[in-house]
């Protein structure tokens, strides 16, 4: 990334990619953060302190460890509430968890993953888990399987050849078995 004059954007792009890393685990301390980066834990430090002066993390005074602050949840907010998909599709989840009884969610495609932009609590959840902000390999989830299969056949292939990494014992990872739940998938529509 290089801005108009020529000078390196180095330090937003390791802030944002400090972001999704600290999202993707859950919380992190800075000698992890700084590893992950490929920088000093001074270095680290400093990022997540500013970070967290600006609410976008905040720290666990007991941890020490940094996990998303509720800035990024006001900005997510403003980001969805202008998605008229999230509107559009309210009604039908809502309909649909009332029905089933379970949680459902929205998810779109991002890359090779699905993102969960909404979801309604069944009236049968046990435990309430958020989903909304998550995002998953398209393999690993029902919502991003049924993307995959209506994926273009090029793109679909490109995903089916890999690598598919197992998250759980239930994880699809073999080629074979993917292309045969995705044809039915599309059979089932």
């Amino acid at each position: 990334m290089r801005d108009q004059t020529g000078g390196s954007l180095q330090s937003v792009n390791r802030a944002l990619t400090a972001l999704e890393l600290v999202a993707d685990a859950g919380e992190l301390g800075v000698s992890e953060l700084g590893r992950q980066l490929g920088v000093h834990k001074a270095t680290a430090s400093r990022l997540a302190a500013v970070l967290a002066e600006r609410g976008l993390l905040e720290r666990d005074p007991v941890t020490e460890r940094y996990r998303i602050g509720f800035g990024l949840v006001r900005l997510a907010g403003a980001a969805m509430s202008g998605l008229d998909l999230v509107r559009l599709a309210r009604p039908i989840l809502e309909t649909l968890a009332e029905r089933v009884r379970e949680a459902s969610n929205l998810g779109v495609r991002n890359a090779d993953d699905v993102v969960y932009i909404d979801q309604i609590a069944g009236s049968r959840s046990i435990v309430t888990v958020s989903w909304v902000g998550r995002r998953t390999p398209l393999h690993c989830t029902s919502n991003g399987k049924v993307l995959l299969a209506w994926a273009e056949e090029r793109d679909r292939e490109r995903v089916i050849r890999g690598p598919l990494e197992s998250y759980t014992e239930h994880t699809v990872t073999d080629p074979d078995a993917l292309r045969t739940e995705l044809e039915s998938i599309r059979r089932r529509g």
